[in-house]
């Protein structure tokens, strides 16, 4: 599809230029489809879902904060306590909830970074 075509096209710009991207979308079978497409790119990634257990959680985010992946996938679903993830600048807003919503949900600390939010609905 055109959307999931713009989402890739940002996240392989992402990559070319040593940058990390979030991905946050309310609809799971949206991270499964671009889960596929990171896996056929070899790009890589982790995925945070509702059902990632807390120990796992903070497992992920640690290492996403430390190592060189490219993609953190996260569920709006996944909610709960706030994800620390300053190493990211480019956020991604995959499918059609609204942005309150997300701000509800995940907390995104910055330090004196300028972030790019993309909206794909």
């Amino acid at each position: 599809s055109s959307k999931l075509k713009a989402c890739m096209d940002i996240i392989e710009t992402a990559k070319e230029n040593n940058q990390k991207v979030l991905l946050f979308s309310s609809f799971t079978k949206s991270l499964d489809l671009i889960e596929a497409e990171l896996r056929k790119k070899d790009i890589s990634y982790y995925v945070l879902t509702g059902s990632t257990t807390k120990i796992k959680r903070h497992q992920l985010v640690n290492a996403f904060q430390n190592d060189q992946t490219t993609v953190f996938l996260i569920s709006l679903k996944a909610g709960g306590t706030g994800l620390n993830l300053t190493s990211a600048s480019t956020v991604i807003h995959y499918g059609g909830i609204c942005l309150h919503k997300i701000k509800q949900q995940i907390e995104l600390i910055v330090l004196d970074k300028q972030i790019m939010f993309k909206f794909i609905n």
